[in-house]
């Protein structure tokens, strides 16, 4: 089996290359059940990439070079905390951390503060009170701009809302968003969102070795069913 993705520049993550959870959410629609995306180079924009398949998954190349890799997986062993109420995801949202200064990733598809609502995600999740910063959450409004596949969005808009929330949860720990990468997601959706749908996305943080720091998020309907969840490794460039 062989194939071809072509991402749009609209769903940039960095300004030259896709958006981490858009790419492995379409990366994982060639696999059954939960899929395990490990990101390799950056997937460029407005190209026809190969997606092969090959034992145990599929890859995702540009010629001879390797981007991303998809298999099977599991995730039985993420177990999800309780989802926070809407009206607190929305507080959240208004305290969440803002990166400073110039980055590549000021137009990010997922977390952009730059970009129309109608042709981002515009996510940014912080801080939930009284929980001493663990948690993380924003609401998100499901647009009708995005692409519905068999009667909800596609997967891999459910994969970029649950991307960049994992690194802002990692702020409080002195990881630094903007110099930082999604390096593998894992994901398992149960329900996607209906185009004008409210959700809430939650992230927290987990355990750090060296350059690579480590997350969870989990999407949830506003009364608190789960809908889908993720966990992350994500790469510090600069080495924090």
């Amino acid at each position: 089996m062989s194939s071809t993705i072509t991402v749009a520049h609209r769903f940039r993550g960095p300004s030259t290359s896709a958006n981490g959870g858009y790419i492995s959410g379409r990366l994982a629609r060639f696999i059954d059940g939960p899929a395990e995306v490990t990101l390799r180079a950056p997937p460029p924009l407005d190209r026809p990439l190969d997606v092969i398949e090959v034992a145990g998954g599929v890859e995702l190349r540009e010629g001879d070079t390797l981007l991303a890799e998809a298999k099977p997986s599991s995730l039985e062993d993420l177990s999800v905390p309780e989802a926070p109420p809407l009206a607190a995801a929305e507080d959240a949202r208004g305290s969440a951390y803002v990166f400073e200064g110039t980055s590549d990733f000021n137009e990010c598809f997922t977390c952009s503060r730059n970009r129309d609502p109608e042709d981002a995600l515009c996510l940014w999740a912080g801080p939930v009170d009284g929980d001493d910063g663990h948690m993380h959450a924003t609401p998100w409004v499901v647009r009708d701009t995005l692409e519905v596949l068999e009667g909800a969005v596609a997967p891999e808009f459910v994969w970029a809302a649950l991307d960049c929330p994992g690194v802002h949860s990692l702020a409080p720990t002195g990881v630094v968003g903007q110099f930082t990468l999604l390096g593998r997601m894992t994901a398992q959706i149960f329900e996607r969102p209906n185009p004008g749908d409210t959700c809430i996305v939650a992230a927290w943080p987990g355990a750090s070795e060296g350059r690579k720091h480590f997350a969870s998020t989990a999407l949830f309907s506003t009364d608190g069913q789960l809908m889908a969840k993720a966990k992350q490794t994500w790469i510090s460039a600069n080495g924090a």
